[in-house]
């Protein structure tokens, strides 16, 4: 990569939104402003138990003060030993996932940002800003070595291809731009979608066979071919909510979504039908970003965990669908207990270390990025039932 342009060849100022249409509408209420207007509404839920095993192990704060930033986005590396932070203050965060140690804080983004994405070989970190632009950092040194600009509204969403070397972008433009990191130009634009792009994701066999599946809050998560930019599967719930992300399952097979009815849809891309949905978590308003959790790798025990807008992140069995617990919340910052105090944006784990990781971001009036950590317990990861990865 080159190193980005001079000061002067940078973005200034972010582009502003388009007026609410005030009919209550939820998906032209989305379309309308980024999403951190915080519309927490705890409940206690005394009815489900805490996540077996887990303990807090750190509350990092490094997104403005006093908890007043929202922590919109949490990505390990594929090592889990470092974490990527992003907040809507226009700054990013990469912390020692062990030691909780601040390691770089990258600022240039003159508004705030929606997603932060680590590139599978973790030299890289993306950045997508309500700015209307991408960043790439040197994940070593913290140094912006691109700026990309060709999204004329918000950049919402972003995702590194398995070779690092290209990137995904969505934004408020409706348009999927695909970018070729080494020249830093956009190489592909898709006009895939009639309302905001809210999750893009890379998928598939790296090279010539790589995917594309974004989703929207127009209600459709849509797979294309990442060389030809054609679609290959459009997917829709009768419902057809607002669509908040977008994620592969760690097999390449399946799609995650989350949608703004408050369930998240586990999809057959080939068939075009879901196989599971998740609910009992709450999330109306704001755009969560889900995660599937691995206990016991050499089984493969799988987890899906997303927070929620009662202030938990919760936990379901991939297979049985149940609620398997949650990591729990708290009524307000005064109130007994370690966990958020406010709607939990983004959740991620880890994969590939020992010790199970959890990382969620809160919202404005909590503001904090958290992990949690389990320990290997042996026979009690056989109590929890075999809840394996589809294949």
């Amino acid at each position: 990569m080159q190193e980005a342009p001079d000061d002067a060849e940078r973005m200034n100022g972010a582009a502003p939104g388009p007026e609410a249409d005030g009919d209550g509408d939820r998906r032209q209420q989305a379309a309308a402003q980024p999403p951190y207007r915080n519309c927490s509404q705890y409940r206690e839920r005394a009815d489900l138990q805490d996540m077996h095993g887990y303990t807090l192990r750190h509350t990092l704060r490094g997104h403005g003060s006093g908890g007043d930033v929202p922590v919109t986005s949490v990505r390990f590396d594929r090592s889990g030993t470092r974490l990527a932070s992003a907040g809507s203050d226009g700054t990013a965060c990469i912390w020692d996932a062990e030691t909780g140690a601040l390691l770089h804080r990258l600022k240039g983004h003159a508004a705030g940002i929606s997603e932060v994405a680590w590139s599978p070989d973790g030299s890289y970190v993306a950045t997508a800003s309500d700015d209307t632009t991408l960043r790439v950092w040197d994940a070593a040194t913290g140094a912006c070595l691109r700026i990309l600009q060709a999204h004329t509204h918000y950049a919402f969403c972003c995702a590194f291809s398995a070779g690092s070397n290209l990137l995904v972008s969505g934004g408020f433009d409706e348009v999927l731009i695909v970018w070729d990191l080494r020249h830093g130009r956009p190489i592909k634009l898709i006009p895939g979608h009639s309302d905001p792009v809210s999750g893009v994701a890379f998928g598939g066999q790296a090279g010539l066979e790589e995917i594309i599946a974004s989703c929207s809050f127009d209600g459709l998560t849509r797979v294309w071919h990442a060389g030809t930019g054609r679609c290959q599967a459009s997917l829709t719930d009768k419902a057809n909510p607002a669509l908040a992300s977008v994620r592969f399952t760690p097999n390449g097979k399946l799609l995650l979504t989350s949608t703004l009815d408050s369930r998240l849809l586990l999809w057959d891309p080939t068939s075009r039908k879901v196989k599971k949905t998740y609910g009992g978590h709450l999330n109306q308003h704001s755009c969560l970003q889900p995660t599937l959790v691995a206990h016991s790798p050499n089984t493969k025990r799988y987890y899906v965990a997303c927070g929620s807008e009662d202030h938990h992140v919760y936990l379901w069995h991939l297979q049985t669908k149940e609620i398997a617990g949650i990591l729990r919340g708290r009524a307000n910052a005064d109130a007994a207990g370690d966990g958020h105090c406010s709607t939990v944006l983004s959740v991620d784990a880890t994969v590939e270390t020992g010790i199970q990781l959890i990382a969620s971001g809160g919202h404005a009036g909590d503001g904090t990025v958290k992990i949690w950590a389990r320990e290997a317990v042996g026979e009690e990861d056989a109590m929890e039932g075999p809840t394996a990865m589809e294949t």
